[in-house]
């Protein structure tokens, strides 16, 4: 069964606590599930990315100076 990582709690909060204050530069970490993330500084906002413990990509976005979170397609 594949898991909906957009309906993740731990990943939401994530994403808002670093909405809230973002970041001046690349900025990286772990879930508590071993998922890592990483958020970099571009020039109309921030990437975003979390991979699995394989380094593999699981999901990724954008969010705006303007507080909007964009997921990649």
């Amino acid at each position: 069964m594949e898991r909906s990582y957009r309906a993740d709690a731990e990943l939401q909060q994530w994403l808002l606590q670093w909405q809230q204050q973002p970041p001046q530069h690349a900025v990286h970490g772990q879930l508590s599930d071993g998922r890592y993330w990483q958020i970099t500084p571009q020039a109309h906002g921030w990437s975003w990315q979390v991979r699995d413990s394989e380094q593999s990509p699981l999901e990724q976005g954008w969010y705006t100076h303007w507080g909007e979170i964009i997921p990649a397609h």
